[in-house]
C-alpha cells in the first residue's frame, strides 16, 4: 500500500519507475557507446571533465524530475478537491 510505504521510507519512484520501451533502451545504449568512443579519443583529464559535465547534467535533470513530480501531485490534489467541492454543488441544483 503507497500510504505504508511513504510512512516507512519504501516509497521511491524517481528509482522504481523507469520507462521500459524499445525507443527507451536504444537510446541509453547509443549514450552508453559515445561515452565510450569519447573516452578512447579524450585525454585522461578531457574525459574527467567530461564525466563531470555528465554528473552535473544527471544531478540538473533530477532536481528537474523532482520539482514536475511535486508540481503533478500537488495538480492531482487539487484537481481531486475541486472535482469534490463541485459534486455538493450539482446536488443542491437538483
Amino acid at each position: 500500500m503507497i500510504l505504508e510505504d511513504l510512512w516507512s521510507g519504501r516509497f521511491y519512484p524517481a528509482e522504481t519507475v523507469v520507462p521500459t520501451t524499445p525507443k527507451y533502451r536504444e537510446v541509453n545504449r547509443e549514450i552508453s557507446e559515445n561515452i565510450e568512443r569519447l573516452k578512447a579519443q579524450l585525454i585522461r583529464e578531457q574525459f574527467t571533465l567530461v564525466e563531470q559535465i555528465l554528473e552535473q547534467m544527471a544531478l540538473s535533470h533530477s532536481m528537474e524530475l523532482e520539482s514536475q513530480f511535486c508540481f503533478g501531485f500537488a495538480a492531482g490534489v487539487r484537481l481531486q478537491r475541486e472535482a469534490s467541492d463541485l459534486y455538493p454543488c450539482q446536488e443542491k441544483s437538483r
